[in-house]
């Protein structure tokens, strides 16, 4: 190979893969909102809980009933005052007597951001799943 050929290759490399690393190192992000639905057709106790390092922010056990059932439940929306600091979070959901969380790290590692939606949902059928949105509707809020 060449020269120029083998540094076209290597700075090809380095850009393509240049983006896959926004969201790992040092950087931090804050959580804007933690809300939590149930899809299901049946009452759910969710369990969250979050952390930064060696530090337990919170852990809450909830009974969620389903969206749309019930006077005004449409969820419950977490709203505590260490989510407006920028950090490394763990955030982990358990469904009901699960004994293994679903486990999401803010700021996510394969994608750059620096604030976040965090949703855990029961989902039909007695599962979980933890999706998150890198600039939500809160974050520009701060």
């Amino acid at each position: 190979m060449n020269r120029r050929s083998y540094l076209a290759a290597v700075l090809g490399v380095g850009t393509a893969g240049s983006g896959c690393l926004a969201g790992v190192g040092g950087e931090t992000a804050r959580i804007a909102d933690l809300t939590l639905l149930n899809l299901d057709d049946r009452t759910h106790r969710i369990t969250v809980a979050v952390g930064r390092g060696d530090e337990r922010l919170y852990r809450e056990s909830f009974s969620v009933a389903p969206v749309g059932e019930g006077e005004g439940d449409d969820g419950v929306l977490v709203e505590e005052a260490w989510m407006d600091d920028p950090g490394r979070y763990v955030v982990r959901a358990w469904l009901d007597d699960a004994e293994t969380p679903e486990e999401r790290r803010v700021p996510s590692e394969n994608r750059g951001g620096n604030c976040y939606g965090v949703v855990v949902r029961a989902r039909e059928g007695g599962w979980l799943d933890v999706p998150m949105e890198d600039g939500a509707a809160g974050c520009g809020d701060g």
